[in-house]
């Protein structure tokens, strides 16, 4: 889970973009963006509508299933 910190031009944006898709091998990512509250970041997975695996992001810690 990456963070785009604080972005205020286009070259910011920009630099993150290049980062994920460098990161991930991918050449067309999609982004959802949402409001951020500060030590509330959490990445869940579910499949099939059962949580598989859980990570919170400011510890890299994974919740137990």
């Amino acid at each position: 889970m990456l963070s785009l910190d604080n972005a205020f031009s286009f070259d910011a944006l920009r630099d993150f973009d290049r980062r994920v898709r460098e990161g991930s091998g991918r050449e067309e990512i999609e982004y959802i963006a949402e409001h951020k509250f500060d030590g509330l970041s959490i990445s869940l997975l579910y499949e099939d509508s059962v949580l598989v695996r859980g990570l919170r992001a400011a510890t890299a810690r994974r919740a137990r299933t």
